[in-house]
């Protein structure tokens, strides 16, 4: 079950080095910090308060190949394909990594080689592959996110140059940045309009249609 959060800290911004679209454009599918809203089932929580980020993309999914819900809303329920399909042609759908709980640097990693990918425009045909390769492989280092990127065609050459490149690491940067303004505790997670959070309620099942229809709802605010 889903349930729809304001509680984006005021006045906060991605900042002027993050462009609308956190970086690098994606191929096309086709304890916070500040007050909080309530909770609620398929409901729009307190809807006279906002608390905006500027400079946010229409939405952005946040989560972490080192989550197992995330890797069901990636791999099994398609929600950012679902969410593709069913909102306005021309709306940019952004997906944001979370290093979350990591002490190993791992986390950091992962959200520099998904800039990596996005900057290959290959993050759609890399998110399924990661995620495998660290719940089924017990991929926990450097080389092995290499290693996927080397199965996927990209030469170690290829994918040095594009680790050191300055727009790969000022996406990382800027996905950083956006993670961190949030205070974000758990992924996976929406944020629509760069002020309401859609995320989990704890526990809960969810489906790909409560989600969809969460964002939808989200974006058709005035």
């Amino acid at each position: 079950m889903t349930s729809v959060q304001q509680h984006i800290p005021n006045g906060q911004q991605y900042g002027s080095h993050a462009p609308a679209s956190l970086g690098i454009p994606e191929t096309d599918g086709t304890g916070s910090q500040g007050r909080r809203g309530s909770s609620v089932a398929a409901e729009i929580a307190n809807e006279d308060e906002h608390y905006p980020i500027d400079n946010a993309p229409p939405v952005i999914v946040f989560f972490s190949f080192l989550d197992a819900r995330s890797k069901q809303w990636a791999v099994e329920h398609q929600v950012v394909h679902n969410i593709r399909k069913n909102v306005p042609q021309g709306t940019t759908v952004s997906r944001c990594h979370a290093p979350m709980r990591d002490t190993k640097d791992f986390g950091e990693q992962l959200t520099h080689a998904w800039a990596v990918a996005k900057s290959l425009h290959m993050d759609d045909k890399f998110i399924t592959p990661m995620f495998e390769a660290i719940r089924e492989k017990g991929v926990h280092d450097l080389e092995g996110i290499r290693s996927v990127f080397n199965d996927l065609g990209v030469d170690p050459s290829t994918f040095l140059k594009e680790w050191a490149r300055d727009r790969v690491i000022a996406d990382k940067e800027a996905m950083d940045r956006a993670v961190a303004h949030l205070d974000l505790q758990d992924v996976p997670c929406i944020l629509v309009r760069g002020k309401d959070l859609v995320k989990l309620s704890d526990g809960k099942d969810f489906t790909a249609e409560q989600a969809v229809g969460a964002v939808k709802r989200l974006l058709a605010r005035e």
